[in-house]
């Protein structure tokens, strides 16, 4: 192989098919020590490594099966996956989108293996439909960035959340939730939030260090349709305290200059 080069896949088999025919389907997956597990709108499935199904594809809903509530009956997606390499653990998710009152559903293997039980959340946005959820293991807790539309309709701005890692892996049905909405100026607010921002997930197994905040990029163009001032990468800190919630932060830590570009 030549220097630089990306060496063949040790194997190739085909995904899950769009059994719900949405168009975007919205392909996320994820792959663990012993699984690769798919999502879309609005289905999942969940393979061994070489490839054969294990389960489905099913609704995504079907997570939440017994739940009740929209998780259970909204069956909305927008979907991610996550492997958590440090506790061995899935995460699958997506939001409700009826409202009035908006949440998103997330799911989180009891054991490694993600054919298993799964406890089951559901966490509010309030009114704001949570738009285009991502989400990112940290150590301290699962981060999530929404982009939220007052009762579905008007932009509102920004979400970050930070959901307590201990209390969600131990299956805690009330896991502690801290939360900001960074607003645009159109949304009566003045802050750099560009398209979205988009969390940090954790890779490997070497931890940051001790209160680390957990790091969101986003980018905005000056051609674009939110007036941004300049074309720059923005880096948020989100540094949540589960003992004083109170004394959290989530802050725009920079606003780094890039060469000139149109999104549009």
């Amino acid at each position: 192989i030549g220097s630089g080069e990306i060496p063949a896949p040790s194997v190739t088999f085909n995904g899950p098919p769009n059994v719900s025919s949405v168009s975007p389907p919205d392909p996320v997956g994820d792959v663990g020590p012993n699984h690769y597990v798919a999502m879309s709108n609005l289905s999942f499935q969940i393979f061994n490594k070489a490839g054969a199904s294990l389960f489905g594809p099913a609704l995504n809903n079907t997570l939440w099966a017994g739940f009740g509530g929209d998780c259970q009956t909204d069956n909305s997606g927008d979907p991610i996956v996550l492997y958590d390499q440090i506790s061995d653990r899935w995460m699958l998710s997506q939001f409700t989108a009826s409202g009035p009152t908006y949440f998103n559903c997330v799911a989180v293997s009891q054991t490694p293996d993600p054919t298993g039980p799964y406890f089951r959340c559901a966490f509010s946005t309030g009114n704001n439909f949570p738009d285009y959820p991502k989400y990112g293991f940290w150590s301290d807790a699962l981060y999530i960035s929404t982009r939220e539309f007052l009762n579905g309709a008007s932009f509102a701005g920004i979400g970050a959340y930070a959901i307590d890692r201990a209390q969600l892996i131990a299956g805690n049905p009330a896991p502690t939730v801290i939360s900001f909405l960074a607003t645009a100026a159109s949304a009566g607010g003045a802050f750099n939030i560009g398209d979205g921002l988009l969390p940090s997930d954790l890779d490997g197994t070497t931890l940051p260090p001790g209160g680390t905040p957990n790091f969101f990029l986003g980018a905005m163009d000056q051609g674009g349709p939110y007036g941004a001032p300049q074309d720059a990468l923005l880096l948020w800190k989100f540094t949540a305290n589960f003992v004083t919630p109170g004394s959290s932060t989530f802050v725009l830590a920079n606003t780094i200059p890039i060469a000139a570009y149109d999104t549009v």
